[in-house]
């Protein structure tokens, strides 16, 4: 094996396709705020069809009967509502009557209110999704009750789902049987099925905790929950197929599994000198190079699942990965996927090899980084940036949680502030057997975060300053977590 390029800069007409619909990515992810990529999530889990804007919400909420005759009172109304509730594109609350998001305080603002369409909600089904025992239906259910259960945190929030209600052609389902009565979970394997085992879990433990939290602090929750699962499945996706390409290259065995690799993360209160892991690792080959080229290696999956879930019985039609597809695909299937790879160039273009999948694919991922490299600083040349590291850091970030951030000098790295580091705490304390710190440790790898030992240090100081840390003994051995 050669493990090259094809010896040219390609041409490609239009950027190989790295979504598929069925299995491991399912959504053309792009930089957004949360606030928008949680309202779309929840439209799609209620098969809303939003057709109105914010100036529309905005005209119907000062129409309503209520309001009729005092427009100073409504004006008031609406910017006071519109500097709780109104986000920028640039993710910061507005303090005027604009905005170009709302946060989707209640399920009916997500079915009323569009956005951009990125159909991010076959994000959540795919994490939902267990590959040995498909979608889980009973949690789903529970889910879409809570929406439906939700009570409005105050006077404004009513009178805003009124005027939501009075908006021409929005018809909101009664409840949530209307909605999972007429509804097909949509069923798509997860690439990393550890990842999508922590978001169900990580759900279940919230909405055990609904009861006592207000619906709009529960719903900012969920957001947040929703985002960095979202953020890590990225995250995992682009790591750990680096790491199967590093095994194809090396020609070991063709036997990849999938599993979660815990990433170095710290607190925003730690001092982020380049000798610290947690910025050390999005460096050379780190996390950066690997979302960089996830694109040219999802656009392999792409095709690998295509030929797959198209076979005439030759193998058991349902998602291969790359080292699957090398380890259980015949000859001739094998060669297809080759030819659909060869094909993405033009004609004039097109590679004459023979060479095996696992070089045609090596190959074919690296013309596809020198395909973008080579476009310069033009706005084209950034999608391979923008669809990965730029829209990790947009979910990853938000008002007041956040799990990553860009730092002048440093770059993007990786870290829980205290909010966050609240919210875990509290996920985790709502799921314990015991609750000790070492379960703790292990609980935050299992959603894909490492701490060395001096950020363990910090997370401990942070936990105890916050009284969510308990000590049982003098030495501080027994350590438990603990919220109220």
């Amino acid at each position: 094996m050669t493990y090259r390029g094809f010896g040219f800069i390609p041409e490609f007409d239009s950027a190989p396709g790295r979504t598929n619909q069925r299995a491991y990515f399912p959504v053309s992810i792009s930089a957004t705020v949360r606030e928008a990529t949680f309202s779309e999530t929840l439209s799609g889990i209620l098969d809303a069809n939003p057709s109105h804007d914010i100036a529309d919400l905005e005209q119907s909420f000062k129409d309503l009967p209520e309001l009729e005759g005092d427009d100073e009172t409504a004006e008031e109304l609406w910017t006071a509502f519109i500097s709780s509730y109104g986000v920028s594109a640039e993710g910061f609350g507005r303090k005027n009557d604009e905005a170009d998001y709302l946060v989707p305080f209640n399920h009916a603002v997500a079915s009323a209110i569009k956005i951009d369409q990125r159909r991010w909600s076959r994000l959540y089904w795919l994490l939902m999704t267990d590959p040995e025992h498909g979608v889980a239906e009973n949690l789903h259910s529970e889910f879409v009750d809570a929406l439906f259960d939700m009570e409005t945190s105050n006077l404004l929030e009513e009178i805003v789902i009124s005027g939501i209600e009075n908006l021409e052609g929005v018809e909101l389902a009664s409840d949530a049987t209307e909605i999972l009565s007429n509804q097909t979970p949509i069923e798509i394997d997860p690439l990393v099925p550890g990842c999508a085992e922590a978001f169900r879990e990580d759900l279940r433990a919230w909405l055990n905790v609904r009861e006592s939290e207000s619906a709009s602090r529960w719903m900012l929750g969920l957001r947040d929950i929703l985002n960095f699962h979202y953020m890590m499945y990225v995250i995992q996706t682009a790591y750990t197929l680096q790491e199967e390409y590093k095994t194809i290259k090396d020609e070991q065995s063709y036997e990849y599994s999938f599993d979660i690799i815990p990433v170095p993360f710290g607190l925003a209160s730690e001092t982020a000198s380049k000798s610290r892991e947690f910025v050390d690792i999005w460096k050379g080959d780190g996390l950066s190079r690997a979302l960089y080229d996830s694109w040219g290696r999802l656009a392999v999956l792409n095709h690998v699942v295509s030929v797959a879930m198209e076979s005439k019985n030759q193998i058991e039609a349902k998602p291969y990965t790359l080292s699957g597809a090398l380890e259980a695909f015949p000859d001739d299937l094998q060669q297809e996927v080759i030819d659909r790879l060869l094909d993405e160039f033009p004609d004039e273009q097109r590679p004459d090899v023979d060479s095996d999948l696992g070089d045609v694919a090596i190959r074919f991922t690296h013309s596809v980084r020198r395909y973008y490299e080579n476009m310069g600083k033009t706005p084209s040349s950034q999608t391979a940036y923008s669809a990965g590291e730029n829209s990790v850091r947009d979910l990853g970030t938000g008002a007041e949680r956040q799990f990553i951030e860009r730092r002048r000098g440093v770059g993007t790295i990786l870290r829980l502030d205290r909010g966050s580091l609240r919210l875990f705490a509290r996920l985790f304390d709502a799921r314990k057997q015991r609750g000790h710190i070492d379960e703790f440790w292990e609980y935050m790898r299992g959603r894909g975060i490492r701490f060395d030992r001096r950020s363990k240090e910090e997370v401990i100081s942070q936990l105890e300053a916050m009284g969510l840390l308990q000590k049982q003994s003098d030495s501080g051995e027994a350590m438990y977590v603990e919220t109220l």
